[in-house]
């Protein structure tokens, strides 16, 4: 089940990114103007203007969903996909960061981070979740329920 919901916030991470303007970019035209323009975080014009972690939380994301689905079949790349999550999450508030203020986060951007943290949340349970104990090899199985 954590499995899953890791999958699922991830997936719905990535439609926010593809479908919606949630990244914003910010530029100033004049010394006394600054303006706020909404973009598409897979949109290279905000790469190539100097914004590159929308467009990097954009490609982590497409390589955390893509291990996600690796990890259903291969155990051993859980570590990596541990790893991935919560840098994927960090990255998509590193946006923010050097505008100091909230007008550079738009509350889709929000969901996004919001997703993107669960979806860490789960890859780490996952990983970490409690096991079965198991009994030692030496004993001998329950006696079989008596039948009446």
């Amino acid at each position: 089940m954590k499995r899953f919901l890791q999958i699922l916030f991830t997936a719905a991470a990535l439609a926010l990114m593809i479908f919606t303007k949630a990244a914003v970019r910010v530029s100033a035209p004049e010394p006394n103007t600054i303006l706020y323009t909404p973009e598409s975080y897979f949109s290279l014009s905000l790469f190539f203007g100097g914004t590159f972690p929308p467009f990097i939380t954009a490609v982590l994301t497409c390589v955390q969903l893509v291990l996600s689905f690796i990890t259903l079949k291969n155990k051993k790349a859980r570590i990596a996909l541990c790893v991935l999550a919560p840098v994927t999450f960090i990255v998509s508030l590193l946006h923010r960061v050097p505008h100091y203020s909230i007008l550079g986060y738009s509350p889709l951007g929000l969901c996004i981070s919001l997703a993107l943290l669960l979806s860490a949340f789960f890859a780490i349970a996952a990983m970490t979740g409690k096991k079965q104990p198991r009994a030692p090899a030496h004993m001998p199985p329950p006696p079989p329920p008596p039948q009446d």
